[in-house]
């Protein structure tokens, strides 16, 4: 019982902390005087033309910033307000990850803390950057495959070959994490693994099946991204 209470409340209380440094960098990237980066400009211009693809990049971050623009005009505090939101969403996955692996209630807390407190995401909370939605479809798909593999649940592959197909959208390196899938098949081949052919089939179909619109406009557009 006193585990239970110790977790509940860890879990309340970084709630209560992801929300408070989640709200603090939103106000500082609607207060600064920082200018848009090119970069930032760039995908500003592409979610003005929505499509399934563009020149450089997956269309995800067009897609968030349109919709951060129609809820709160065109600013541009508005390209970036999604960035600390997404940070402060994948440190909450991160805490769930945590309680695959360990029981430790300190461990899974410290595990989203530093994530939320780490420089780099700091700064990335200010951009509005390809690698930030990344991240939060990586954390979720890392996830759900760590709950199919303990599982053995066919559902749970085909959910984890769908988010990570989503994260596909938001940057082309997460094709690693199908990749990183089969080689851990590969390698445990010969050796008695929950991962069996079957679970990555499923995981490689439903990845290949949310990926086809992307993949039809990079053939439309001659690979112009590759």
């Amino acid at each position: 019982m006193k585990n239970f209470i110790q977790k509940k409340h860890n879990f309340k209380l970084l709630l209560v902390l992801c929300f408070f440094i989640v709200l603090l960098r939103c106000i500082a990237v609607i207060v600064t005087p920082l200018e848009l980066s090119a970069d930032e400009a760039q995908y500003w211009l592409w979610s003005k033309s929505l499509s399934w693809g563009y020149f450089s990049k997956p269309p995800l971050i067009a897609w968030l910033i349109s919709l951060s623009n129609y809820i709160f005009g065109d600013f541009d505090f508005a390209v970036r307000i999604f960035a600390p939101i997404l940070h402060g969403a994948t440190a909450i996955v991160l805490y769930f990850l945590a309680r695959e692996f360990t029981t430790n209630h300190i461990a899974q807390f410290l595990s989203s803390l530093i994530w939320l407190t780490f420089p780099i995401v700091g700064v990335g909370s200010f951009i509005m950057s390809t690698d930030t939605p990344l991240m939060l479809f990586f954390s979720i798909s890392i996830l759900v495959i760590v709950k199919a593999y303990k599982s053995e649940n066919k559902n749970s592959w085909l959910m984890a070959g769908i988010f990570s197909g989503l994260g596909l959208y938001a940057k082309y390196a997460a094709i690693y994490l199908p990749l990183g899938l089969v080689l851990i098949y590969t390698v445990s081949f010969y050796k008695k693994s929950k991962i069996n052919l079957f679970s990555v089939l499923i995981f490689l179909i439903s990845f290949a099946a949310v990926s086809i619109p992307n993949i039809l406009w990079n053939f439309y557009n001659n690979f112009y991204t590759v």
